[in-house]
């Protein structure tokens, strides 16, 4: 196991718990039109802005629950399983790394789905573009640096058996 990589999933996690946090801020995601109340990211998700017992969002906004996130927090979610079991491959933490490139993607799109699910009422904040760039900036960092230590994976098994060390040889 490359140290780079291990140390890359590592970072990966912690920036994939931050993502998580900022998306649990209350009122941080986005608002609803003209009014003052705003709601946190997992509210806007999952379509389930509570105000006073009275589901605020639904009544006053429509829409129903985004696809587009949930498939975001889904794939969040396994990327984290995938940087988490690092030491069986160095494959995994590049397809952690993919699911995180298509993760940050969506939340960079994320204007468009709330245009679509709630019909152009809400108004999203700045938490949406800080999540979606996070996300693209270490996914791409982990990417490469997957690459890399698959390529040099692959010219240490394809190297001559004079050059290998043997765990049989004394």
């Amino acid at each position: 196991m490359n140290k780079r990589v291990f140390l890359t999933s590592m970072i990966s996690i912690a920036v994939l718990a931050i993502a998580c946090i900022l998306l649990a801020l209350p009122g941080q995601f986005a608002s609803l039109g003209g009014s003052k109340t705003a709601f946190s990211g997992y509210e806007v998700i999952f379509n389930a802005g509570y105000v006073d017992g009275i589901n605020y969002l639904n009544k006053n906004a429509g829409g129903h629950a985004s696809v587009a996130g949930i498939i975001a927090l889904v794939l969040i979610v396994l990327s984290v399983v995938a940087f988490a079991f690092n030491k069986a491959s160095n494959v995994l933490p590049l397809l952690g790394g993919i699911m995180n490139l298509v993760s940050g993607i969506i939340f960079l799109a994320m204007n468009l789905t709330m245009i679509t699910v709630y019909s152009g009422k809400l108004t999203l904040s700045w938490t949406t573009y800080v999540v979606g760039s996070l996300l693209v900036l270490i996914s791409i960092l982990t990417i490469a640096i997957s690459v890399k230590a698959l390529i040099d994976e692959n010219h240490q098994l394809k190297a001559p058996k004079s050059q290998r060390y043997s765990y049989i040889k004394k």
